[in-house]
Parts: structure tokens; sequence; C-alpha cells
């Protein structure tokens, strides 16, 4: 049984984790924000030590927000099925009831048409 990660997975991981240089223009005042949030935790990162994890960030945030979609997406067709299978049911009960009530007239009609004697 193998152990571990299989390479292709190591491979990629490294792939996606490799450094490449992009250019960023922020305001001023953005980057001195983003320095106050980060040098609280890192008093020593580099801007681009900075900028990664205001990236980093952004896409944790986003992962959150795609996370949620998707629950409040799968509560709502939950709910959207429990409605069609409670409307299927109410008309199946109407349907029901109303052949009952069909069966009932018809033997009423019947076990009348039988007491009186006559046989039309």
């Amino acid at each position: 049984m193998p152990r571990g990660l299989p390479s292709r997975v190591g491979v990629e991981a490294a792939r996606r984790a490799e450094l490449v240089r992009v250019v960023v223009y922020l305001e001023l005042g953005a980057l001195e924000d983003l320095e106050l949030l980060v040098r609280d935790r890192d008093p020593h990162a580099s801007r681009s030590e900075i900028v990664r994890q205001a990236v980093s960030w952004l896409r944790a945030r986003r992962a959150e927000d795609l996370v949620r979609l998707r629950a409040v997406q799968q509560r709502r067709a939950a709910q959207a099925a429990e409605d069609a299978r409670a409307l299927m049911l109410s008309r199946q009960d109407r349907d029901r009831a109303q052949a009952e009530d069909t069966l009932t007239a018809a033997l009423a009609i019947i076990h009348t048409k039988g007491s009186d004697g006559c046989n039309h």
C-alpha cells in the first residue's frame, strides 16, 4: 500500500508554490494599511511578503464566500425539493379523497337502486 502523497500531487504543489515576479501598483494608503495589518504578526516582513499575505487573505475570503454560497444553494435546493414533495403528497391526498368520495357516491347509488327492487 503506497504511503505519502502521490508524486503528481507533490509536483503540482511545488509548481503552485513557485514565486513569480508580478508588478502591483497600489495606492500608498492601501499599502500602508496592509503594512500595519501584517507588521502586527510579522514585524520584519518585506513589502513582497506583505502583498503575498494580502493576496492569500483575499483568496481565503473568496473561498469562504464560495463555500457559504454553495451551502445556501444546497439548502435552497433541499427546501425546494421538500416543498415539491409536500405539494405532490397533498395532490395525492386530494386525489385519493376525491376517489374515495366518488366510490362512496357510486356505492350509495348502487345500494339505493338495489333497495327499491329495480334493476334499471
